[in-house]
């Protein structure tokens, strides 16, 4: 072999080198960047608290962090009323925020009915960040959640490491897989709260997640996390709006905003699906999808009526 096809062999496995290298580098650069959709339900709080003392409400966070069981019709009568003892202790007006299904106030005479306000996140996104997230994430019991998922893979393979493809490629061992249907849909879960048709799952629980989803003075999208800032502004001003608000909440001074941005990063989270792993991923989250699609629509006609600028190209494949 010449020196020349010896030179032009070194130059090819240095280019391969490199390239490798830049690959890996974008691949980590991609699973530490924080999801923008799960900070935005902290961040919505973490504004909230801002604002709160400057507008002279009180913010008050429950400490039942997540609860989605559903209530019999005197449970939910009874945190009806606790609720309205709550705002009833307050001179001034109380915005409280739970994880929780919706509460019908109206369904147990109470008129008018607190207004209510959400955020919602694309389905499929959801259930891979609560993938990785639960997996490779700050979740508190991951250890526990690893081993468990390791035992039921394939001997010698950690299955706990698998990406969510990888996940989908062996149905009889994925975590992803085999999960009820109220698991893979909870927003519409959320939305439907816990009038009889909530309970078992089906066309007429996406109905009325649908109908009580229009009763909201508005729903946000995390994937316009600014936007959805601004439209809550505009529509409860006394909660949402400020001096910062006509610029967006990223001109909120940020050790004012540090509890909302440094809680729930998924640091660790993995590659995306791919184009078939969403279309199978979707397919289990169809309840999500559809209601998903329609707070889409509404937040747009919302927005759009408001004069608040829009960036949904990339919501408009779903």
């Amino acid at each position: 072999m010449g020196k020349q096809q010896q030179q032009q062999q070194r130059q090819q496995q240095q280019q391969q080198q490199q390239q490798q290298q830049q690959q890996q580098q974008q691949q980590q650069q991609q699973q530490q960047q924080p999801n923008p959709g799960q900070l935005a339900g902290t961040s919505t709080k973490g504004l909230a608290s801002v604002r709160a003392a400057t507008n002279g409400f009180v913010h008050i966070g429950s400490t039942v962090y997540n609860d989605s069981a559903f209530f019999s019709f005197d449970k939910e009568a009874a945190n009806v009323a606790r609720l309205q003892a709550l705002f009833a202790a307050h001179e001034v007006p109380v915005l409280y925020d739970q994880h929780t299904r919706y509460l019908d106030f109206e369904r147990h005479g109470v008129q008018p009915a607190p207004a209510y306000i959400n955020m919602v996140r694309e389905p499929v996104a959801r259930l891979v960040s609560l993938y990785y997230y639960k997996l490779r994430g700050s979740y508190p019991k991951r250890e526990q959640y690893r081993a468990a998922v390791n035992a039921r893979g394939p001997t010698g393979t950690v299955a706990a490491d698998w990406s969510v493809d990888e996940c989908l490629s062996h149905p009889q061992h994925c975590d992803l897989l085999g999960k009820s249907v109220e698991h893979n849909n909870l927003m519409t879960g959320f939305f439907c709260g816990h009038a009889p048709e909530c309970q078992d799952f089906g066309e007429a629980t996406l109905r009325k997640a649908q109908s009580n989803l229009d009763k909201y003075v508005a729903v946000g999208l995390a994937e316009e996390f600014d936007t959805s800032m601004a439209l809550f502004a505009r529509l409860l001003p006394d909660f949402y709006g400020g001096p910062e608000a006509a610029e967006g909440p990223d001109k909120v001074p940020a050790d004012r905003l540090s509890e909302a941005t440094s809680l729930n990063r998924n640091t660790h989270a993995g590659p995306p699906p791919s184009a078939a792993g969403y279309r199978q991923l979707a397919a289990l989250a169809l309840y999500d999808i559809e209601l998903y699609r329609y707070a889409v629509a509404r937040f747009y006609q919302h927005a759009s009526a408001c004069h608040l600028a829009l960036n949904i190209s990339h919501l408009l494949t779903l």
